[in-house]
């Protein structure tokens, strides 16, 4: 008996969604597709990455375009093309996508004319349905939710919404971090993008050995983020790299309140 290719597809997305609930991973990924991708579906989590690469020609003539779809629960973060090293052969174009919020999109790229002429104006059309889950963790405690807003030099403020999550209120092992930053007000309009990774506490900073602060991907020293707790857990204020306050206006200090 001759199985269903399309049918087989479904299952083997649907069984990857699973375990992605299952076993949420701490740390964001990046998921990349090619051109064999084509028409498939797929499962991302709040702060993951799409990347998309697809040959293309020369861009002058005809290059890819992703088709706008608003709302979208992905958030295009780049675009880029890559000549060939062979003069024979062909380039590619990668995209670039965040997965910020979570819902569902059709994305749709067209294979499209970039002159004016008889050629024909779409001659290939790639197309994903893509679902992106919330990174909530089931069986973790939320340890607190914490919003602020900041300025910013090119829109009109920075939202910022960071979710600590944690096996027990009591027991800091398993922790997972969601942070959603909103740029608003920019020339394309509001764009959200969304972090996830591990968090821990530490004891002491730079100026205070008995500081409780929080830190965002400890084990990743380039990337980590340092927020100073303040007393009774009302408030996060974010330190530099080395743990120190932030010198700056107090409109560009990013302080989070505590809403839950």
């Amino acid at each position: 008996m001759r199985k269903n290719p399309l049918l087989l597809a479904l299952t083997k997305n649907l069984l990857f969604a699973t375990s992605l609930l299952l076993a949420l991973p701490a740390h964001a990924k990046t998921i990349t597709l090619t051109p064999a991708d084509n028409h498939t579906t797929i499962c991302l989590i709040e702060g993951d990455s799409l990347e998309i690469t697809l040959p293309s020609g020369t861009p002058e003539a005809y290059k890819w375009q992703q088709l706008p779809t608003k709302p979208s629960p992905l958030t295009a973060m780049q675009e880029n093309y890559t000549p060939p090293k062979d003069p024979k052969a062909t380039g590619t174009q990668t995209f670039r996508f965040n997965a910020a919020t979570t819902g569902e999109v059709t994305l749709t790229l067209n294979f499209q004319k970039q002159k004016t002429g008889p050629a024909p104006e779409v001659t290939q059309t790639y197309s994903i349905q893509v679902t992106v889950n919330s990174g909530e963790p089931k069986s973790a405690t939320l340890i607190g939710t914490y919003k602020g807003t900041t300025a910013c030099a090119d829109c009109t403020g920075i939202q910022t919404e960071l979710r600590l999550y944690a096996k027990g209120q009591n027991d800091f092992t398993d922790t997972i971090y969601i942070s959603t930053r909103t740029y608003q007000g920019g020339r394309g309009g509001d764009q959200t993008f969304t972090d996830r990774g591990e968090w821990s506490i530490l004891k002491g900073d730079a100026t205070d050995p008995n500081a409780t602060v929080y830190a965002l991907n400890p084990d990743q020293p380039k990337q980590t983020q340092y927020f100073l707790l303040a007393t009774g857990g009302a408030s996060l204020t974010q330190l530099d790299q080395k743990m120190k306050p932030i010198q700056a206006p107090p409109q560009y200090q990013s302080i989070l309140k505590r809403v839950e």
